[in-house]
Protein backbone atom coordinates (compact mmCIF):
# COMPACT_ATOMS: atom_id res chain seq x y z
CA UNK A 1 0.00 0.00 0.00
CA UNK A 2 1.72 3.22 -0.80
CA UNK A 3 -0.72 5.42 0.73
CA UNK A 4 -3.28 4.86 3.68
CA UNK A 5 -5.97 7.44 2.49
CA UNK A 6 -7.11 6.70 -0.99
CA UNK A 7 -9.99 8.77 -3.10
CA UNK A 8 -12.21 6.21 -5.01
CA UNK A 9 -14.08 7.37 -8.12
CA UNK A 10 -17.28 8.04 -5.80
CA UNK A 11 -18.96 11.31 -6.23
CA UNK A 12 -22.30 12.26 -4.14
CA UNK A 13 -24.44 15.02 -3.56
CA UNK A 14 -22.36 17.37 -1.46
CA UNK A 15 -24.83 20.23 -1.03
CA UNK A 16 -27.62 17.59 -0.08
CA UNK A 17 -25.05 15.66 2.67
CA UNK A 18 -24.28 19.15 3.96
CA UNK A 19 -27.93 20.19 4.39
CA UNK A 20 -29.11 17.03 6.04
CA UNK A 21 -26.27 16.82 8.57
CA UNK A 22 -26.49 20.52 9.58
CA UNK A 23 -30.27 19.67 10.51
CA UNK A 24 -29.42 16.61 12.43
CA UNK A 25 -26.77 18.70 14.46
CA UNK A 26 -29.12 21.13 15.14
CA UNK A 27 -31.81 18.78 16.27
CA UNK A 28 -29.22 16.09 18.07
CA UNK A 29 -27.47 17.22 21.09
CA UNK A 30 -23.98 15.95 21.30
CA UNK A 31 -21.99 14.30 24.20
CA UNK A 32 -18.49 13.75 24.86
CA UNK A 33 -18.61 11.26 21.62
CA UNK A 34 -19.42 14.10 19.18
CA UNK A 35 -21.03 11.17 17.12
CA UNK A 36 -24.50 10.64 15.72
CA UNK A 37 -25.07 7.44 14.23
CA UNK A 38 -27.17 6.88 10.85
CA UNK A 39 -26.67 3.52 10.49
CA UNK A 40 -28.73 1.34 13.62
CA UNK A 41 -29.39 -2.58 14.78
CA UNK A 42 -32.62 -3.77 14.11
CA UNK A 43 -35.13 -2.58 17.46
CA UNK A 44 -32.93 -0.23 19.17
CA UNK A 45 -33.70 1.50 21.83
CA UNK A 46 -31.39 4.17 21.51
CA UNK A 47 -30.58 4.51 17.57
CA UNK A 48 -28.75 7.80 17.86
CA UNK A 49 -26.38 6.99 20.54
CA UNK A 50 -26.16 3.04 20.35
CA UNK A 51 -22.47 2.35 18.52
CA UNK A 52 -21.08 5.21 17.94
CA UNK A 53 -17.39 5.63 19.89
CA UNK A 54 -15.51 2.60 20.52
CA UNK A 55 -17.55 -0.44 20.31
CA UNK A 56 -14.27 -2.75 22.23
CA UNK A 57 -14.55 -3.50 25.43
CA UNK A 58 -10.81 -2.79 26.98
CA UNK A 59 -11.59 -4.17 30.12
CA UNK A 60 -13.13 -7.00 29.57
CA UNK A 61 -11.41 -7.49 25.98
CA UNK A 62 -14.54 -7.97 23.66
CA UNK A 63 -16.48 -6.02 21.46
CA UNK A 64 -19.85 -4.79 22.88
CA UNK A 65 -21.33 -4.91 19.19
CA UNK A 66 -20.96 -6.74 15.62
CA UNK A 67 -20.58 -4.24 12.66
CA UNK A 68 -22.33 -6.64 10.72
CA UNK A 69 -25.47 -5.77 13.63
CA UNK A 70 -25.87 -2.38 12.02
CA UNK A 71 -28.42 -3.32 9.17
CA UNK A 72 -31.45 -0.73 9.77
CA UNK A 73 -30.98 3.21 8.55
CA UNK A 74 -32.11 5.28 11.98
CA UNK A 75 -35.96 5.75 11.91
CA UNK A 76 -35.49 9.18 13.44
CA UNK A 77 -33.39 9.88 9.68
CA UNK A 78 -35.54 8.39 7.44
CA UNK A 79 -36.64 9.66 3.95
CA UNK A 80 -33.53 12.28 3.22
CA UNK A 81 -30.49 11.95 1.20
CA UNK A 82 -28.33 10.19 3.50
CA UNK A 83 -30.55 7.22 3.51
CA UNK A 84 -30.38 6.96 -0.54
CA UNK A 85 -26.91 7.25 -0.20
CA UNK A 86 -27.07 4.41 3.00
CA UNK A 87 -28.48 2.06 0.35
CA UNK A 88 -27.01 3.16 -2.50
CA UNK A 89 -23.37 2.96 -0.68
CA UNK A 90 -20.97 0.60 -3.28
CA UNK A 91 -19.43 -1.18 -0.32
CA UNK A 92 -20.98 -3.52 2.40
CA UNK A 93 -20.93 -1.63 5.12
CA UNK A 94 -21.50 -1.76 9.52
CA UNK A 95 -21.64 1.45 11.66
CA UNK A 96 -22.77 4.85 9.20
CA UNK A 97 -22.24 7.84 11.71
CA UNK A 98 -21.64 11.56 11.58
CA UNK A 99 -18.56 12.59 13.37
CA UNK A 100 -17.66 16.03 14.49
CA UNK A 101 -14.30 17.04 15.76
CA UNK A 102 -14.52 20.08 17.67
CA UNK A 103 -12.23 23.54 16.94
CA UNK A 104 -8.79 22.53 18.69
CA UNK A 105 -9.18 19.20 19.40
CA UNK A 106 -7.32 15.75 18.47
CA UNK A 107 -8.73 11.76 18.51
CA UNK A 108 -6.52 9.85 20.77
CA UNK A 109 -3.77 7.65 19.02
CA UNK A 110 -6.17 4.33 18.02
CA UNK A 111 -6.06 2.04 14.92
CA UNK A 112 -9.50 -0.07 13.84
CA UNK A 113 -9.83 -3.78 12.86
CA UNK A 114 -11.25 -2.66 9.82
CA UNK A 115 -11.37 0.02 6.99
CA UNK A 116 -13.31 3.07 7.15
CA UNK A 117 -14.69 5.05 4.67
CA UNK A 118 -15.10 8.88 4.76
CA UNK A 119 -16.72 11.59 3.08
CA UNK A 120 -15.46 15.05 4.48
CA UNK A 121 -19.43 17.36 5.09
CA UNK A 122 -17.49 20.35 6.46
CA UNK A 123 -13.39 20.67 7.04
CA UNK A 124 -11.03 23.34 6.54
CA UNK A 125 -7.42 23.06 5.36
CA UNK A 126 -6.28 23.15 9.09
CA UNK A 127 -7.68 19.40 9.75
CA UNK A 128 -5.70 16.57 8.99
CA UNK A 129 -5.29 12.37 10.08
CA UNK A 130 -2.10 12.11 10.57
CA UNK A 131 -0.44 8.26 11.17
CA UNK A 132 2.29 7.12 14.03
CA UNK A 133 5.16 6.50 11.57
CA UNK A 134 4.43 8.09 8.41
CA UNK A 135 5.60 11.64 8.11
CA UNK A 136 2.93 13.29 6.00
CA UNK A 137 -0.14 15.08 7.39
CA UNK A 138 -3.31 13.88 5.28
CA UNK A 139 -6.44 16.56 4.96
CA UNK A 140 -9.42 14.83 3.26
CA UNK A 141 -11.13 17.81 1.37
CA UNK A 142 -15.33 18.75 1.64
CA UNK A 143 -15.38 17.60 -2.44
CA UNK A 144 -18.39 15.00 -2.72
CA UNK A 145 -15.70 12.45 -3.19
CA UNK A 146 -15.50 9.50 -1.08
CA UNK A 147 -12.03 8.23 0.78
CA UNK A 148 -11.00 4.81 1.85
CA UNK A 149 -8.89 4.91 4.81
CA UNK A 150 -6.63 1.89 6.21
CA UNK A 151 -6.99 2.31 9.72
CA UNK A 152 -5.04 -1.35 10.90
CA UNK A 153 -2.09 1.56 11.73
CA UNK A 154 -2.17 3.68 14.64
CA UNK A 155 -3.57 6.85 13.64
CA UNK A 156 -5.45 10.08 14.89
CA UNK A 157 -7.47 12.90 13.45
CA UNK A 158 -6.60 16.90 14.39
CA UNK A 159 -8.85 19.69 13.84
CA UNK A 160 -6.07 22.91 14.68
CA UNK A 161 -8.21 25.26 13.38
CA UNK A 162 -11.15 27.35 14.70
CA UNK A 163 -14.21 25.63 12.76
CA UNK A 164 -15.40 22.24 13.85
CA UNK A 165 -14.50 19.27 11.31
CA UNK A 166 -17.30 17.28 10.58
CA UNK A 167 -16.82 13.79 8.57
CA UNK A 168 -19.60 10.88 7.26
CA UNK A 169 -17.71 7.77 8.80
CA UNK A 170 -18.79 3.92 7.34
CA UNK A 171 -16.62 1.25 8.61
CA UNK A 172 -16.13 -1.54 6.14
CA UNK A 173 -17.67 -5.26 6.87
CA UNK A 174 -14.40 -6.67 6.10
CA UNK A 175 -11.64 -6.91 8.74
CA UNK A 176 -8.18 -6.89 8.70
CA UNK A 177 -6.27 -10.11 9.53
CA UNK A 178 -4.98 -10.16 12.69
CA UNK A 179 -1.49 -10.43 11.79
CA UNK A 180 -1.68 -7.10 9.92
CA UNK A 181 -3.42 -5.47 12.96
CA UNK A 182 -0.57 -3.17 15.45
CA UNK A 183 2.00 -3.32 12.36
CA UNK A 184 3.43 0.01 12.20
CA UNK A 185 5.66 0.17 9.27
CA UNK A 186 5.76 3.28 7.12
CA UNK A 187 3.66 3.57 3.50
CA UNK A 188 5.76 2.65 1.26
Amino acid sequence: MNRPIEKLNYNFELPLIQKEVEEILNQVPLDSDQQVMLSCRPNSSAPNTEGKGSIYDKQNKKYIFQQSEFTEFNPNFRGGYLEKLWKEFPFSIGRFRIAVLPRHRCYSLHMDREPRFHIAVFTHERSFILFEKDPQWYHIPADGFLYKMETCYFHTAMNAGFDKRVHLLFDSLESYPESLLGQKGRFD
